[in-house]
């Protein structure tokens, strides 16, 4: 990721085209990482708010109350939950010191510049070099509209080959999912509901690609170990 090699740098913030932050985000973010030296991510509340800039709805993924967390736990309950309740890459301010590539259970060689969940990869990450902080203001405006990413045909059959992905890095190198029965739970939810439902989507739609055909393998790769097969494994991407 060629904008974190600025040399100079101490931070990093994804500011995303269609969201924007209040004036106080940068202030209050790194003061909070001023005050806690052991954290390697830190998330806010925000504004969601429509393509003309009205409010929709307060969005605080982590309830109303602020939390200080081990980092491990929370990348455990993302991989588990199948969801990511960390928030948007424009709510997070990355100190850049905790990043690192090619040895982590998220983002090996092969993998850089792959993940279509290119925020989750991120936050693995910085969720194995630290604690995660949570704070409930709003600090950030989100923009839903119909045009994004998120939205486009095909990206949830991209993050469910994420997920596949990401539970088998961790297993292998035994970051956040540290038992088989940890790797069951964080496969079966994503992959006997959202996954099989996006392929039948495909199937249906007369969609038969790489892709598709990759899910399928991982699917049935999810069903054997979790049906007691001894090994996760690892596909080329």
């Amino acid at each position: 990721m060629r904008y974190y090699d600025n040399m100079n740098s101490e931070w990093i913030h994804w500011l995303m085209d269609d969201d924007a932050w209040k004036p106080n985000h940068l202030a209050r973010l790194l003061t909070i990482y001023q005050l806690n030296p052991d954290v390697s991510l830190v998330s806010s509340g925000s504004e969601q708010i429509d393509e003309n800039g009205n409010l929709t709805k307060i969005v605080q993924p982590g309830g109303e109350r602020a939390l200080k967390v081990p980092g491990d736990y929370i990348g455990k309950m993302l991989l588990t939950r199948a969801g990511n309740f960390i928030g948007m890459p424009s709510n997070i301010l990355i100190r850049k010191s905790c990043l690192r590539f090619g040895d982590n259970a998220c983002w090996s060689d092969e993998d850089q510049g792959f993940f279509p969940l290119i925020d989750m990869s991120t936050w693995f990450q910085l969720l194995s070099r630290g604690n995660y902080i949570y704070t409930p203001e709003i600090l950030t405006y989100q923009r839903e509209h119909a045009k994004k990413a998120s939205y486009f045909e095909g990206m949830h059959l991209e993050w469910a080959i994420d997920h596949y992905v990401f539970t088998q890095r961790a297993w292998k190198q035994k970051v956040f999912l540290k038992t088989i029965d940890e790797v069951k739970f964080a496969l079966s939810g994503m992959f006997f509901h959202h996954a099989r439902k996006n392929l039948k989507k495909a199937r249906e739609n007369g969609i038969r690609n790489s892709r598709v055909e990759l899910l399928e393998q991982m699917v049935q790769a999810a069903r054997s170990f979790i049906e007691g097969a001894s090994d996760l494994p690892k596909f080329k991407i």
